[in-house]
């Protein structure tokens, strides 16, 4: 599994923050209107002005995401946390970003770095327990982020999917319980993964409705 390579940036010095709001602005206006390109150079303008606006580089990886230019979107978050390291928001979205490239698991140890002092944030238990089911196979750990996720809200959009996904794992868990006490084999259980789990979830609730994550505002 490939890793990402992070570029860890040392805290940058102070520059004009007055030209840096302006470029800002534009940035904004440009990125309202759609013009994905314009906001993105303006946005890395005001960063250059200005390397510790926070702002300008997380605005940047705002854009740059929704452009689907991953390496200056995960560029720009590095900054954006360089900056203030326990940003929520910021590494939310790093982490989402890393997956989205195919970083699965340093996007797990991202989201694992903003658990460890915001542990009701609902949103990244979620996130973490997909890329557990889905891509890490690692379903005792998805199970608990899951767990996690419906304590705090259990009328998350996708509970009843969560609900169903738990279900499977518990019973898949006692097959195999089951196989080992009678001499079976694991090739005996229907089920052989997390991921095969979500599949038949996917079957059931429809591709439209497996859980999906968004970036922070």
């Amino acid at each position: 599994m490939e890793r990402y390579k992070y570029r860890s940036p040392a805290l940058p010095k102070p520059g004009n923050r007055g030209e840096a709001e302006r470029l800002l602005t534009q940035g904004v206006q440009a990125q309202e209107r759609n013009r994905l390109g314009e906001a993105i150079e303006a946005y890395r303008q005001a960063a250059k002005i200005d390397p510790t606006f926070f702002d300008a580089h997380y605005n940047c990886g705002v854009a740059a995401y929704e452009a689907g230019d991953l390496p200056q979107c995960l560029l720009a978050y590095e900054w954006a946390l360089a900056i203030n390291p326990v940003s929520v928001k910021a590494r939310f979205n790093f982490a989402v970003a890393l997956q989205k490239a195919n970083y699965p698991r340093d996007a797990a140890n991202e989201l694992e770095k903003l658990l460890a002092n915001n542990s009701s944030e609902a949103r990244a238990h979620f996130a973490l327990a997909n890329l557990y089911a889905q891509q890490l196979d690692q379903p005792a750990k998805a199970r608990d982020h899951y767990l996690r996720l419906l304590e705090l809200e259990p009328q998350h959009p996708q509970a009843t999917a969560v609900r169903y996904w738990l279900e499977l794992l518990r019973w898949r868990s006692s097959r195999r319980f089951s196989a080992s006490r009678t001499g079976g084999t694991k090739d005996a259980i229907s089920f052989s993964g997390a991921r095969c789990a979500w599949a038949v979830v996917r079957a059931i609730f429809g591709a439209g409705n497996l859980p999906r994550v968004r970036l922070a505002c």
